[in-house]
């Protein structure tokens, strides 16, 4: 731990930056997300393609994003801009299921009520169905929050300084505690701003908390197009040249792998968390820190970890 005591003003730096870029990638998607959200839930035609749509975002590599992203911007790809960008898409791919949830949950009569009242539709939905679609919305933010925190790190890979710095650096150098440093310091300032949410969602919206004790008791936009078209084009004719498909590294070997990869890891996380939300939910404890904890490590700090303890299990045995 003498790196890290010595490093601390490094880590503060880079904690700072790391948190600015994801709060201005949050606060995006969250403001994209509300009236995409209120599209999806009020035009039941194009909700459930528009939900879907958002969703397969998530699917998305952030590499590949990273990388895809200033074709049809035209930033350049190191820039922060970029990341920040590819951040925003994720929290909307998250928050506008949760929006749609949200609205889902308010109670018919609260806007018949409002309707009764002489509210119209704008009146309405700042009034009564956003406040009330609060405290779904809120739980939606957070795992937004957590996830474009921990997410945040894959930006050193294309030349963005933030806490990613650490894993890299210390991979590189083989410094164990520059990444341990790096992984804390992303769990503590997830952790922050998970409680800060919650804190302000409780000043915001008193009345979740009184509803829980009750539960408890009881132009260049077509461009942009041309040039994603001429991309699609593009991928479907190399996914379909033979020579994509030949040897040992051909597309039928990776996506064997890739699925043999996605499975087993599905049924690990089964295995774990079966029995895990079984305690649970019988005891009614320790849920906020299952949740905590799985969010707010970044992979590729476990990453890094993983390849450290591997490299020494193969030195000592």
């Amino acid at each position: 731990m003498t790196w890290i005591s010595e490093n601390l003003a490094l880590i503060a730096s880079l904690s700072l930056e790391h948190l600015r870029q994801s709060l201005i990638a949050i606060m995006i998607g969250f403001a994209l997300s509300i009236p995409l959200g209120w599209i999806a839930w009020r035009y039941k035609l194009v909700g459930g393609p528009l939900v879907t749509l958002t969703g397969l975002l998530y699917t998305i590599p952030s590499l590949a994003l990273l990388m895809i992203l200033p074709v049809i911007t035209g930033m350049s790809a190191i820039s922060e801009a970029n990341l920040i960008v590819a951040l925003s898409i994720y929290a909307v791919a998250i928050m506008v299921r949760t929006v749609v949830d949200g609205l889902d949950s308010v109670d018919s009569a609260a806007r018949s009520a409002a309707t009764a009242m002489g509210y119209g539709s704008a009146r309405r939905f700042f009034a009564v169905d956003l406040p009330l679609a609060g405290p779904v919305i809120l739980a939606g933010l957070r795992v937004t929050a957590v996830s474009t925190i921990s997410l945040a790190t894959v930006g050193i890979l294309v030349g963005v300084t933030n806490l990613g710095y650490l894993f890299t650096n210390g991979l590189r150098r083989r410094i164990i505690a520059e990444v341990f440093s790096g992984l804390l310091a992303v769990a503590l300032i997830a952790l922050a701003v998970d409680i800060l949410l919650v804190l302000l969602g409780r000043w915001l919206m008193p009345w979740s908390q009184k509803g829980r004790k009750q539960k408890a008791r009881g132009g260049r936009g077509q461009q942009a197009g041309g040039v994603l078209v001429n991309l699609l084009v593009e991928a479907f004719k190399w996914l379909v040249a033979p020579e994509q498909w030949e040897g040992k590294a051909g597309l039928q070997v990776l996506l064997g792998q890739h699925l043999l990869f996605t499975l087993l890891s599905v049924a690990i996380a089964g295995i774990i968390a079966i029995p895990a939300g079984w305690a649970i939910g019988h005891t009614g404890k320790g849920r906020e820190i299952a949740v905590a904890g799985c969010w707010h490590c970044p992979c590729s700090a476990l990453l890094r970890l993983a390849d450290f303890a591997g490299a020494a299990f193969r030195s000592h045995a």
